[in-house]
């Protein structure tokens, strides 16, 4: 096991003077202050008896997400380009530590609470109480859900901010942001055979 020497499997090739294979570490670590994240909500709504048996309740409802958890990348500054931009060239650490303010490392894995959310909605539901062997209910929910993060393993592709260096440039759509929610319910009780033990009560 020699150290810094690399080969394929199923051969002998060292990888050992190519810049390109040349591992650095990333290390992983978080925020000595971390807090725990947490959430205030608010709701508003009435409910209205347009006709007997029938009820229709529109409602404002809202979440807003605090201190939330997520992943950066710390070893960068504001400005730093590595995509074809001089003096870093991709697939080249030797090249691309030198864009780092730490070069011993690659990317610093930093889990913190610098991101947030908030989801607004109108849900609007209209039932009718159960008579003559019928009821139903319609929902209709028009909402929008926004963030800076979604998921702490997968915000976005490489599982960091688009800028590390500003979390506020991801704010938009949430991953499971669904706008338009519709769901119905019908139950209706067969008005043939209710007295018959076997097939009634269908």
């Amino acid at each position: 096991n020699t150290p810094g020497l690399f080969t394929y499997p199923f051969t002998s090739v060292a990888l050992y003077n190519n810049p390109a294979f040349l591992a650095v570490p990333n290390p992983r670590h978080m925020d000595q202050n971390i807090a725990t994240p947490y959430y205030e909500q608010a709701h508003l709504g009435f409910q209205w008896e347009f006709a007997k048996g029938y009820v229709f309740e529109p409602e404002y409802v809202t979440t807003i997400g605090h201190k939330l958890l997520g992943l950066s990348d710390i070893n960068t500054f504001n400005g730093r380009r590595s995509f074809g931009n001089p003096p870093c060239v991709v697939g080249d650490p030797t090249s691309d530590a030198a864009c780092r303010p730490n070069p011993l490392v690659g990317s610093d894995n930093f889990r913190s609470n610098g991101y947030g959310s908030n989801y607004h909605a109108l849900q609007m539901s209209v039932r009718k109480a159960y008579s003559s062997g019928l009821s139903f209910e319609g929902n209709y929910t028009y909402s929008k859900a926004l963030d800076d993060v979604s998921d702490l393993f997968l915000n976005g592709a490489a599982a960091r901010p688009t800028d590390n260096m500003n979390h506020k440039a991801d704010y938009g759509p949430a991953d499971f942001n669904t706008p338009h929610r519709v769901v119905a319910r019908v139950s209706y009780e067969l008005p043939f055979m209710k007295g018959n033990r076997w097939l009634g009560g269908w």
